[in-house]
């Protein structure tokens, strides 16, 4: 999932992955497979995934691009 947001779609953040991903960018990226089984086809449940991730403070993950 975070190869699909940061490299794919080239979102800088979770944050800013939060606030601008759409369904249409699954099946734009043929990842209809992805959404509907680890999602349940529901873009709430990839934005409680993505809310996650932000809150995710135990291990301070964070994406840097080092392209």
């Amino acid at each position: 999932m975070e190869d699909f947001l940061f490299k794919q779609l080239h979102f800088s953040s979770y944050h800013e992955a939060f606030l601008q991903l759409k369904r249409s960018h699954f099946t734009d990226f043929q990842l209809t497979g992805l959404f509907q089984m680890v999602f349940d086809s529901r873009m709430n449940n990839v934005r409680k995934w993505i809310n996650e991730q932000l809150n995710n403070t135990d291990d301070e993950l964070f994406y840097m691009n080092l392209d």
